[in-house]
């Protein structure tokens, strides 16, 4: 009796122990890309603020009350580095593992088809999050100028972070479709890159009304995306593996081909090639 009630407890445990987060963390905190990347994107950041800086406040006397006109670039700045950096991040959550062969291990552990794209799916979330805390100081600098109030600040950070989670649950379900990550990511900025855009729109009309109904809107499109990552993962495992460049090179090839026939019935004589 005791030991079943051990055994119940240890169970219990490893399923909030989230294994494959921390696995994922700590690989990613070994790599010097990810620092690489991060110091990428702080400059990136920090060069585009200080050029509006210099160029709005070069020589100017009276900026009381002007930070909004480094607030709101800033801003867009923060929303341009969340569709650029974070859906690389993404696409290789699952088909690294693809490419390594190991997805069918982390099946046949003890880890739900759920948790692994959960994990997967924090795995990379925290790290694009620590990323926009890189912008909190340039906000505070355009906050004491004056002309942003707390709640435009808070509005905000809540559009980032509401933009995160649906970008990142949009790229993780075209990283549980595909076999590469190069195909992942081109499948998100063909496809999710035009949700991710007009998602962003409506959050920026959402977010000011209700944050509580923009919040609800985005984690039930989020968890949509999820389960159609969850499905990806268990579907298109056994999918070989193609170019997905070369699928569309095909395409292109069969589209011509078909458009000369039609063609030559229509002249009743076959086209030069010239």
């Amino acid at each position: 009796m005791g030991v079943g009630a051990d055994s119940l407890d240890r169970t219990r445990r490893n399923r909030w122990a989230l294994p494959l987060l921390g696995k994922e963390l700590l690989e990613l905190a070994a790599r010097p890309r990810t620092y690489f990347v991060r110091v990428l994107y702080a400059l990136l950041l920090y060069g585009c603020f200080a050029y509006f800086y210099w160029n709005d406040y070069a020589g100017r006397a009276d900026v009381l009350g002007t930070g909004r006109d480094l607030f709101t670039p800033l801003t867009w700045l923060q929303f341009a580095g969340i569709l650029l950096f974070l859906p690389p991040m993404m696409c290789a959550a699952i088909t690294t593992e693809k490419e390594r062969g190991t997805l069918e291990l982390l099946l046949l552990t003890d880890l739900t088809p759920w948790q692994l794209v959960v994990q997967k799916y924090l795995s990379r979330l925290v790290p694009m999050l620590t990323f926009l805390l890189l912008g909190l100081p340039l906000m505070g600098v355009a906050y004491t100028l004056g002309g942003v109030d707390s709640s435009d600040f808070g509005v905000a950070v809540a559009q980032l972070g509401l933009t995160c989670v649906f970008v990142g649950a949009v790229a993780l379900a075209c990283s549980a479709y595909s076999q590469t990550p190069l195909e992942a990511l081109l499948r998100f900025y063909i496809i999710g890159a035009l949700l991710s855009f007009g998602w962003s729109a409506i959050i920026q009309v959402l977010a000011p009304a209700s944050a509580t109904t923009a919040a609800l809107f985005t984690g039930l499109f989020a968890l949509i995306a999820l389960r159609r990552a969850r499905k990806f993962l268990l579907t298109r495992l056994a999918v070989p593996r193609r170019s997905f460049v070369g699928r569309q090179f095909r395409g292109v090839s069969r589209f011509t081909r078909d458009a000369r026939r039609i063609l030559q019935r229509l002249f009743g004589e076959p086209l030069d090639d010239a």
